[in-house]
């Protein structure tokens, strides 16, 4: 009788440790860190070149030196990219960008990848700016 006992409670332990596992992994796999680019403005535009993609990689952080807040460059499979500034419209924090949404540190705030508001205290969708492609680069006009 202890034998099974112990033979239960030793399988129910390792199940559950495996499921820990499963669940930790498949959110650190949202969390995986997304690259950045170093960019300048010139004539109130970003250009981003595609070589800086990956092949798989639909997210860029792109980062001005001269300016606050990051934007972040989201390219959709057969569609036109979005470019959201990474500042949370509840009290102007700096938001933290995964592949699976932006998230405000400060209050809790958590928008989608297009800018959509998902959770609050924020209200207002992020500020998008217009994204223009070309054969070999994204054009992002920042001063809209």
């Amino acid at each position: 009788m202890s034998s099974r006992r112990n033979f239960i409670k030793t399988s129910c332990l390792a199940c559950a440790q495996f499921a820990g596992l499963t669940a930790v992994l498949a959110s650190l796999q949202s969390c995986s860190s997304i690259r950045i680019l170093e960019a300048g403005i010139s004539g109130g535009s970003i250009d981003v070149p595609f070589s800086s993609f990956e092949p798989e990689e639909h997210l860029k952080i792109v980062r001005v030196p001269q300016q606050v807040y990051d934007i972040l460059l989201v390219r959709q499979p057969g569609q036109t990219a979005t470019a959201l500034l990474l500042q949370c419209t509840h009290e102007d924090t700096r938001l933290v960008a995964t592949n699976s949404g932006l998230y405000c540190n400060l209050h809790g705030s958590s928008f989608s990848l297009s800018g959509d508001v998902k959770a609050g205290p924020a209200i207002r969708r992020l500020k998008q700016f217009p994204v223009t492609e070309h054969t070999d680069h994204y054009t992002i006009q920042f001063n809209s």
